[in-house]
Protein backbone atom coordinates (compact mmCIF):
# COMPACT_ATOMS: atom_id res chain seq x y z
CA UNK A 1 0.00 0.00 0.00
CA UNK A 2 2.84 2.34 0.89
CA UNK A 3 4.42 1.79 -2.55
CA UNK A 4 1.19 2.83 -4.31
CA UNK A 5 0.95 5.95 -2.14
CA UNK A 6 4.51 7.00 -2.96
CA UNK A 7 3.86 6.40 -6.67
CA UNK A 8 0.68 8.46 -6.47
CA UNK A 9 2.54 11.23 -4.64
CA UNK A 10 5.32 11.19 -7.24
CA UNK A 11 2.71 11.42 -10.02
CA UNK A 12 0.92 14.31 -8.30
CA UNK A 13 4.20 16.21 -7.85
CA UNK A 14 5.12 15.62 -11.50
CA UNK A 15 1.72 16.86 -12.66
CA UNK A 16 1.95 19.91 -10.41
CA UNK A 17 5.40 20.73 -11.75
CA UNK A 18 4.16 20.30 -15.32
CA UNK A 19 1.30 22.68 -14.54
CA UNK A 20 3.77 25.21 -13.16
CA UNK A 21 5.96 24.90 -16.24
CA UNK A 22 2.89 25.30 -18.47
CA UNK A 23 1.79 28.38 -16.51
CA UNK A 24 5.31 29.77 -16.83
CA UNK A 25 5.13 29.23 -20.59
CA UNK A 26 1.73 30.94 -20.79
CA UNK A 27 3.07 33.97 -18.93
CA UNK A 28 6.29 33.99 -20.96
CA UNK A 29 4.37 33.94 -24.25
CA UNK A 30 2.01 36.70 -23.07
CA UNK A 31 4.96 38.89 -22.07
CA UNK A 32 6.72 38.53 -25.43
CA UNK A 33 6.73 41.38 -27.91
CA UNK A 34 5.52 40.78 -31.46
CA UNK A 35 9.15 40.67 -32.62
CA UNK A 36 10.04 38.08 -29.96
CA UNK A 37 7.07 35.93 -30.97
CA UNK A 38 8.08 36.14 -34.63
CA UNK A 39 11.65 35.19 -33.70
CA UNK A 40 10.39 32.20 -31.69
CA UNK A 41 8.19 31.09 -34.61
CA UNK A 42 11.21 31.35 -36.94
CA UNK A 43 13.34 29.28 -34.51
CA UNK A 44 10.66 26.62 -34.16
CA UNK A 45 10.15 26.44 -37.92
CA UNK A 46 13.91 26.16 -38.49
CA UNK A 47 13.92 23.07 -36.24
CA UNK A 48 10.97 21.60 -38.15
CA UNK A 49 12.60 22.42 -41.48
CA UNK A 50 15.49 20.06 -40.69
CA UNK A 51 13.03 17.18 -41.34
CA UNK A 52 11.57 18.80 -44.46
CA UNK A 53 14.53 19.06 -46.81
CA UNK A 54 12.70 18.06 -49.98
CA UNK A 55 10.07 20.81 -50.07
CA UNK A 56 9.80 24.45 -50.95
CA UNK A 57 8.10 26.87 -48.59
CA UNK A 58 6.50 30.29 -48.89
CA UNK A 59 5.55 32.84 -46.27
CA UNK A 60 2.10 34.31 -45.77
CA UNK A 61 3.49 37.69 -46.89
CA UNK A 62 4.71 36.13 -50.15
CA UNK A 63 1.31 34.65 -51.01
CA UNK A 64 -0.97 37.35 -49.57
CA UNK A 65 -1.65 39.04 -52.90
CA UNK A 66 -2.22 35.75 -54.75
CA UNK A 67 -4.54 34.67 -51.92
CA UNK A 68 -6.54 37.90 -52.07
CA UNK A 69 -6.86 37.51 -55.87
CA UNK A 70 -7.94 33.83 -55.59
CA UNK A 71 -4.89 32.71 -57.57
CA UNK A 72 -3.83 29.86 -55.27
CA UNK A 73 -5.30 26.82 -53.57
CA UNK A 74 -4.72 26.69 -49.83
CA UNK A 75 -5.09 23.31 -48.15
CA UNK A 76 -5.64 23.03 -44.39
CA UNK A 77 -4.19 19.72 -43.18
CA UNK A 78 -5.19 20.17 -39.53
CA UNK A 79 -7.72 17.99 -37.71
CA UNK A 80 -11.43 18.80 -37.88
CA UNK A 81 -11.49 19.95 -34.25
CA UNK A 82 -8.78 22.49 -35.07
CA UNK A 83 -10.59 23.62 -38.22
CA UNK A 84 -13.79 24.06 -36.20
CA UNK A 85 -12.11 26.92 -34.31
CA UNK A 86 -11.09 28.80 -37.45
CA UNK A 87 -9.89 28.39 -41.00
CA UNK A 88 -8.40 30.52 -43.71
CA UNK A 89 -11.40 31.62 -45.80
CA UNK A 90 -11.58 29.58 -48.99
CA UNK A 91 -9.08 26.95 -47.82
CA UNK A 92 -9.83 23.35 -48.67
CA UNK A 93 -9.64 20.64 -46.06
CA UNK A 94 -7.22 17.83 -46.83
CA UNK A 95 -10.18 15.49 -47.50
CA UNK A 96 -11.79 17.90 -49.98
CA UNK A 97 -8.42 18.44 -51.69
CA UNK A 98 -7.93 14.66 -52.00
CA UNK A 99 -11.45 14.21 -53.40
CA UNK A 100 -10.94 16.98 -55.98
CA UNK A 101 -7.64 15.37 -57.00
CA UNK A 102 -9.32 11.98 -57.33
CA UNK A 103 -12.27 13.17 -59.41
CA UNK A 104 -10.22 15.57 -61.53
CA UNK A 105 -11.94 18.78 -60.43
CA UNK A 106 -8.92 20.41 -58.83
CA UNK A 107 -8.29 23.84 -60.34
CA UNK A 108 -4.97 24.44 -62.07
CA UNK A 109 -3.49 26.86 -59.53
CA UNK A 110 -0.44 26.78 -57.27
CA UNK A 111 -1.07 24.72 -54.13
CA UNK A 112 0.01 25.78 -50.63
CA UNK A 113 -0.41 23.51 -47.59
CA UNK A 114 -0.75 24.77 -44.01
CA UNK A 115 -1.27 23.67 -40.41
CA UNK A 116 -0.43 25.45 -37.13
CA UNK A 117 3.28 26.11 -37.71
CA UNK A 118 4.19 24.02 -40.74
CA UNK A 119 5.31 20.55 -39.69
CA UNK A 120 2.23 18.48 -40.56
CA UNK A 121 1.66 20.50 -43.71
CA UNK A 122 5.33 20.06 -44.62
CA UNK A 123 5.04 16.29 -44.32
CA UNK A 124 1.89 16.36 -46.45
CA UNK A 125 3.59 18.63 -48.98
CA UNK A 126 6.38 16.05 -49.29
CA UNK A 127 3.80 13.33 -49.83
CA UNK A 128 1.86 15.10 -52.59
CA UNK A 129 5.07 16.26 -54.28
CA UNK A 130 6.15 12.60 -54.43
CA UNK A 131 2.81 11.87 -56.13
CA UNK A 132 3.51 14.43 -58.85
CA UNK A 133 1.51 17.37 -57.45
CA UNK A 134 3.61 20.50 -57.12
CA UNK A 135 2.87 22.09 -53.75
CA UNK A 136 4.60 24.39 -51.30
CA UNK A 137 4.44 24.56 -47.52
CA UNK A 138 3.27 27.68 -45.70
CA UNK A 139 6.18 28.62 -43.46
CA UNK A 140 4.96 29.41 -39.96
CA UNK A 141 1.47 28.49 -41.20
CA UNK A 142 -1.39 29.97 -39.13
CA UNK A 143 0.98 31.54 -36.62
CA UNK A 144 2.63 33.74 -39.25
CA UNK A 145 -0.70 34.14 -41.07
CA UNK A 146 -2.11 35.92 -38.01
CA UNK A 147 0.99 38.08 -37.69
CA UNK A 148 0.34 39.28 -41.25
CA UNK A 149 -3.21 40.21 -40.22
CA UNK A 150 -4.73 37.91 -42.84
CA UNK A 151 -8.33 36.74 -42.34
CA UNK A 152 -9.73 33.75 -40.49
CA UNK A 153 -13.31 32.56 -40.27
CA UNK A 154 -15.50 30.11 -38.41
CA UNK A 155 -17.23 27.24 -40.18
CA UNK A 156 -20.30 29.42 -40.78
CA UNK A 157 -18.19 32.05 -42.57
CA UNK A 158 -18.17 34.68 -39.84
CA UNK A 159 -14.82 36.39 -39.26
CA UNK A 160 -12.97 35.37 -36.11
CA UNK A 161 -9.81 36.15 -34.20
CA UNK A 162 -9.72 32.71 -32.57
CA UNK A 163 -6.81 30.51 -33.54
CA UNK A 164 -6.32 26.88 -32.65
CA UNK A 165 -2.76 26.91 -31.30
CA UNK A 166 -2.38 23.19 -30.55
CA UNK A 167 -0.74 23.87 -27.16
CA UNK A 168 0.92 26.60 -25.13
CA UNK A 169 4.26 26.17 -26.90
CA UNK A 170 2.58 27.31 -30.12
CA UNK A 171 0.52 30.11 -28.57
CA UNK A 172 2.59 32.78 -30.30
CA UNK A 173 -0.23 34.64 -31.97
CA UNK A 174 -0.23 38.43 -31.98
CA UNK A 175 -2.20 40.66 -29.67
CA UNK A 176 -5.86 40.85 -30.61
CA UNK A 177 -6.15 37.11 -31.26
CA UNK A 178 -7.36 34.42 -28.90
CA UNK A 179 -5.42 31.17 -28.70
CA UNK A 180 -7.56 28.07 -28.27
CA UNK A 181 -5.87 24.81 -27.32
CA UNK A 182 -6.72 21.30 -28.43
CA UNK A 183 -9.54 19.86 -26.39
Amino acid sequence: MRNISSMALTLLVALALQGCNNNDLVEENKAMSKEEKLERIEEMYAEIREDLTEIEDVTPAEIAEAYKNDEIIIVDVRDADEQAISMIPGALTKDVFEQKRKDGTLEDKPVVMHCTIGYRSGKYTQSVNEQGIEAKNLKGSLLLWTHEGLPLEKADGTPTKEVHVYGEKWNLIPEGYVGVKKK
